[in-house]
């Protein structure tokens, strides 16, 4: 199928990406762009009578005025069709500007607030004021909009989808006794000063066992070969996201990747299969010299170990990103994709999708190579209590399992977070085991 969408003169590059994206990618059609003198924007199906016309919002607007609040969506949202509106007109919404809004990130090159790690928190995001990001509203558009044209012209088609897990970890530290000699002895000393001198003992036989001995496999946090079978048993593929370079000395563990230890969980995740990607650390986030040089450092490792992989993605450490200058960072080094964008305090849809899509840089006003996998769900975003507070018990599995369902009625994907070290007991494994296979 083909289809013509004729539009106003203005931001073309802007208009170009998101139908592209969302009816060559998403429904499966070919679509040719027409610039004209308009107001509105029209849709023509080849060899099809009528057409399909909707507002002209946000682009509109914006091409004078391009990442100035007067571009914002007006607050509160008013319902249109059954739906919180971004932009529209009357009783119709404006489905390209408003989709563009939510997969660009348009908003977060133009708040300036950020919370304590510089992140951009989920209650400056527009969703976020109006208590929408539970829901995949951008996938609500885009099935209002084939809902209408469906109308139009009956009997059109668009491509089948496929619901599907993407389970990942985060390997902050892939082993809970490694540590540096010097940070050993301070913590034995601290437990020897306040009484404790069996903690203090077993603290140093950890680490004397774990350095000289090699005693892996009683590693806690060493939940590489679980989450494998996990993910195996369910059907689906990991990736495990790794710190190759120290940026921070606290937030970043700094546990080498050419330590024995690593070497052995890549190993294991190479041969079953499954994917390894660069974690940069703390302080890469709008460093594009230190993203550049942590993907280095893993693929500099991975060829000394004859691992090969397609491609390399990446997920920023404490999910730190500043749009789009991160963005443009992980394409300039190399990397296929990225998979950061949810909120650590909030789970849910911050780009408004269920769908992998091609990221946008509002700054330069140009797409770019790099893919995008909205995170829907972390775990400690359910279970520390300054973010969600839910636990990993009935109240947030409920939760978790809202999300995962409106990510199987779009057929899209439920991207997981799920932290190596957040498995130490039999009911964080539990929770993790159904969640995957449900």
């Amino acid at each position: 199928m083909r289809v013509l969408y004729r539009h106003p003169d203005s931001c073309h590059n802007e208009r170009r990406y998101i139908v592209t994206w969302l009816f060559e990618e998403v429904l499966g059609w070919q679509v040719d762009c027409r610039a004209e003198e308009r107001d509105d924007q029209q849709f023509e199906v080849e060899g099809e009578n009528g057409s399909l016309n909707l507002p002209d919002s946000f682009f509109g607007m914006a091409e004078d005025r391009w990442l100035s609040r007067q571009t914002m969506p007006q607050e509160p949202l008013v319902e249109t069709q059954g739906l919180p509106a971004l932009y529209g007109s009357g009783a119709t919404i404006d489905v390209l500007g408003s989709l563009f809004f939510l997969l660009s990130r348009y908003e977060e090159a133009v708040e300036a607030k950020r919370d304590d790690h510089s992140r951009f928190p989920s209650q400056a995001s527009v969703l976020g004021r109006a208590g929408l990001l539970h829901r995949a509203i951008g996938n609500e558009y885009i099935e209002c909009f084939w809902e209408a044209m469906s109308r139009s012209w009956p009997g059109i088609t668009r491509r089948e989808r496929t619901f599907r897990v993407v389970p990942s970890h985060d390997v902050d530290c892939p082993s809970k006794f490694w540590k540096t000699w010097r940070r050993t002895f301070r913590a034995v000393f601290h437990r020897l000063r306040t009484g404790r001198l069996r903690e203090g003992a077993r603290h140093l036989w950890d680490r004397l066992g774990y350095q000289r001995w090699h005693r892996w496999e009683d590693d806690p946090w060493d939940t590489i070969s679980w989450l494998l079978e996990t993910s195996e048993g369910a059907g689906w593929q990991s990736t495990f996201y790794y710190i190759s370079e120290q940026t921070h000395p606290i937030r970043d563990p700094g546990m080498p990747i050419e330590h024995g230890h690593v070497v052995d969980q890549w190993q294991r995740i190479a041969a079953t299969g499954h994917k390894l990607g660069v974690h940069p650390g703390y302080g890469t986030f709008n460093r594009p010299d230190l993203v550049a040089s942590a993907a280095g450092a893993l693929r500099s490792q991975m060829e000394k170990l004859e691992i090969r992989q397609d491609d390399l993605g990446g997920r920023q450490h404490y999910l730190r990103w500043e749009s789009p200058l991160t963005a443009r960072a992980y394409e300039a080094a190399g990397l296929s994709h990225d998979a950061s964008m949810g909120f650590p305090e909030q789970a849910g849809f911050r780009a408004g999708v269920c769908y992998e899509y091609p990221w946008y840089d509002v700054q330069e006003r140009r797409a770019l190579g790099l893919r995008e996998r909205p995170l829907i769900l972390m775990d400690v975003t359910l279970s520390r209590p300054d973010y969600m507070g839910l636990g990993l018990g009935e109240k947030g599995y409920h939760y978790a399992r809202d999300l995962k369902d409106q990510c199987r009625r779009f057929r899209g994907d439920f991207s997981v977070l799920w932290h190596n070290s957040h498995l130490e007991t039999e009911e964080d494994r539990d929770f993790y085991r159904q969640l995957l296979s449900a």
